[in-house]
């Protein structure tokens, strides 16, 4: 009796682990995908900052690069506009990347507060003056990238 229940026991553990592994192979998946989140912002006048809502960054690696790609601005041509990654309370996690629509997708690694944190693409104006204007494109919190630009 006391065999077949070490059996059943034995089992019950093996299987948990199993589901645990399919789990965590899951969220690594999630970590490591090149997503395109589309992101449309209304940038207001003399720097102050704009964000859109918040996405989960699973992974402790800050080499785990995050992107933004602007597709459109309504600033004009050749104009560039700033963008980095913050937490819910306005903590800067990563560096400032400053974009044109003409650059492609810029990719950029974030800090360590970022690690398993709920991080919000931030944006402004790269100029201190009166203008207001949308952009649109699609960013990701972490993308798997670690190469270089």
């Amino acid at each position: 009796m006391k065999s077949k229940l070490k059996i059943a026991l034995a089992a019950s553990v093996i299987g948990v682990c199993a589901g645990s592994a399919n789990v965590l192979a899951d969220v690594e998946t999630y970590a490591y995908s090149n997503d395109n989140i589309p992101f449309h912002l209304n940038i207001p006048e003399h720097k102050q900052n704009v964000r859109t809502t918040g996405r989960y960054r699973t992974t402790t690696n800050v080499n785990n690069k995050w992107k933004v790609k602007m597709t459109k601005s309504y600033e004009g041509p050749g104009t560039y506009t700033s963008f980095w990654l913050e937490l819910y309370n306005g903590k800067n996690v990563s560096n400032v990347v400053s974009t044109r629509v003409e650059d492609g997708a810029r990719y950029s690694p974030a800090h360590s507060l970022a690690s398993q944190a709920t991080v919000y693409l931030t944006s402004e104006n790269n100029n201190d003056n009166d203008v207001t204007y949308t952009v649109e494109g699609y960013w990701d919190e972490e993308t798997g990238e670690q190469k270089n630009d």
